[in-house]
């Protein structure tokens, strides 16, 4: 004798869900989809349909859910492949994907090789939104005649104000002549050269000298030969490192020679890494408000679905945390 219950048949159905809760397919479908008030479904049926499906342990196959309601849920994030996402980077997008949860939306994360059309990575799974660091123009466009919402975060203002925060509050601290530690990595001298350039550029507003630029890779060897560069180097007295990882490995190479921070030499990072509390001296950063960014981007995505908040929310101005080191 064969048996037609949903755990004998396998994986349960909306049917399955609708005999169970004495109501039609469709009304199983409105209800579960957050759509029962404007169907007129009542609070009770809705009540039936939801206790049907959790007691059957229905969940609803979202690639079909999609093609039946040409609705999705999914917000893809174009990362740039195929270099590693900055801790920074990694920091919003976590905080963007539980922001995203609460309004019943679901990030992913595609990497977009270089060169290569942004198309390749969202068509397949046809989003709601597509999020990214400074989409291309012929992606913009790409996307907005596809009828695709598109947010693009504007990263070179945000380096911008980073590499500013820095040297303002060394200035404001009586240094003049600033040394600036580069990252070598090639997949960060872009932001590298945009928080560079806001240095200089608050140290000629404030008529000192430009800063002193070394490259510094992640490894003591290196940084101890920058560290060195620059103490010989006549009158730098502070730093100002590309992120949070450059001052660490800068801190570390001063510990290799002998040096105290913020005596012998101050220090500021970028990016305010959870571990910069806890570095030895804790290390002076600049905070740039992830949580914010987050809370920003969510809003311009909420926006792009038409769907504003009432109170939009522009990008915070970063902030130092003044630790030990500067």
């Amino acid at each position: 004798m064969s048996s037609t219950s949903p755990v004998a048949r396998g994986r349960p159905t909306a049917l399955d869900v609708a005999q169970r809760a004495g109501v039609s397919r469709t009304t199983v479908s409105f209800v579960l989809n957050g759509r029962a008030a404007e169907r007129g479904i009542t609070a009770a049926t809705a009540e039936r349909v939801t206790a049907a499906a959790a007691d059957l342990g229905y969940v609803p196959d979202r690639a079909a859910r999609s093609l039946r309601s040409g609705l999705s849920d999914l917000v893809v994030f174009a990362a740039p492949g195929p270099q590693p996402l900055s801790t920074l980077a990694l920091h919003v997008i976590t905080e963007l994907t539980d922001l995203l949860v609460r309004e019943g939306l679901h990030l992913v994360i595609r990497r977009v090789a270089a060169g290569r059309p942004l198309h390749e990575v969202w068509r397949q799974l046809s989003p709601a939104a597509v999020v990214g660091f400074e989409l291309g123009a012929p992606d913009l466009e790409d996307l907005r005649s596809a009828g695709v919402p598109a947010v693009s975060f504007a990263m070179a203002a945000f380096d911008a104000a980073l590499g500013t925060a820095q040297a303002r509050h060394l200035l404001s601290a009586g240094h003049t002549v600033l040394g600036y530690v580069a990252p070598q990595e090639h997949q960060f001298r872009v932001y590298g050269d945009r928080r560079l350039g806001a240095v200089r550029r608050t140290c000629a507003e404030a008529g000192v000298a430009e800063p002193v630029v070394v490259s510094c890779a992640l490894d003591v060897a290196s940084a101890t030969g920058v560290v060195r560069a620059l103490v010989e180097h006549g009158g730098v007295t502070a730093v100002c490192a590309y992120n949070d990882e450059h001052a660490f490995a800068v801190l570390a190479a001063m510990a290799e020679l002998g040096l105290r921070a913020p005596a012998d030499l101050a220090v500021i990072g970028a990016d305010n890494d959870p571990l910069s509390a806890l570095a030895v001296p804790a290390l002076t950063t600049v905070d740039p408000g992830t949580v914010a960014t987050a809370e920003h981007l969510l809003q311009q995505v909420l926006a792009a679905l038409g769907t504003p908040t009432a109170h939009p929310l522009a990008v915070r101005a970063p902030q130092v945390r003044v630790r030990r080191t500067a």
